[in-house]
């Protein structure tokens, strides 16, 4: 457990934005981490527990709570245009994500427009006759994996149905099709340009932990939060970089 004990402190000591407990056989740290959402910079926590399971092995639980990130994608994205071009034009009504227990619910309103349009490639203003107008709802739910020290979200069970309780036709279904792929395709390049990662602080870049399970997790009352779980090698390289943090901080001399 000493081994465990000082690499915690070295931890908590290689960034100001950290904090550690220490208790008899379990150690909490908590990082805070940012992403931006249209030119705002949205914080959400990355916690790990640590617990030694061997003499050269930690076990590892991250957890990412992400309700500020929630509220703030909801709030941000109301009212978003997700394509506007010579044959369709679809925008965002509305957009709820809420948690209940390990699953996580994703809808949206939708307004969504479809137009004849001789030839791709044409502008808005060269659009010819309207071919379907109607507000439509799209229901998922998201799972999360780990990649790469960053966490990716897909969507599954995407289901899209014309507002109330209307049974859309064959060509309606069609424009409904479309109008599905468009969210998926904005969710996702959404999700690829702000990247929400678990990686600890550079110095201790040899301390990145090997996760082999994790999932969605429900935080207060429908907040969306993410764990997974693993282990971290207590290597003699784990140990070095330790070792100079501790250094660069003035809490043991500096090298000889």
């Amino acid at each position: 457990m000493k081994r465990l004990r000082r690499l915690v402190h070295g931890l908590a000591l290689a960034t100001l934005t950290c904090s550690a407990t220490i208790a008899a056989e379990v150690v909490d740290l908590r990082f805070q981490r940012s992403v931006d959402i249209k030119g705002a910079d949205v914080p959400y926590d990355l916690r790990f527990r640590l617990t030694e399971v061997a003499l050269t092995r930690i076990g590892v639980e991250a957890l990412l709570d992400l309700q500020a990130l929630q509220t703030a994608i909801v709030q941000a994205y109301d009212g978003d245009t997700l394509i506007d071009v010579c044959n369709s034009k679809i925008r965002l009504t509305g957009v709820t994500i809420k948690a209940q227990d390990e699953d996580v619910s994703v809808e949206a309103g939708m307004s969504a427009e479809f137009f004849d349009c001789a030839r791709e490639g044409l502008r808005v203003a060269d659009r010819g006759e309207q071919l379907f107008a109607q507000d439509v709802s799209i229901s998922a739910t998201a799972s999360a994996r780990i990649e790469e020290q960053c966490v990716q979200f897909e969507l599954d069970d995407a289901r899209v149905k014309l507002t109330g309780a209307l049974e859309p036709t064959a060509d309606q279904q069609e424009y409904l099709d479309q109008a599905r792929n468009v969210f998926l395709a904005a969710v996702h390049a959404g999700l690829d340009k702000h990247p929400i990662c678990i990686d600890l602080p550079p110095q201790l870049a040899s301390l990145r932990p090997s996760y082999d399970d994790g999932g969605t997790r429900e935080l207060g009352q429908g907040g969306v939060g993410v764990y997974f779980l693993g282990s971290v090698e207590v290597s003699t390289a784990a140990i070095l970089d330790v070792l100079q943090v501790l250094q660069s901080n003035g809490v043991l001399p500096p090298r000889p």
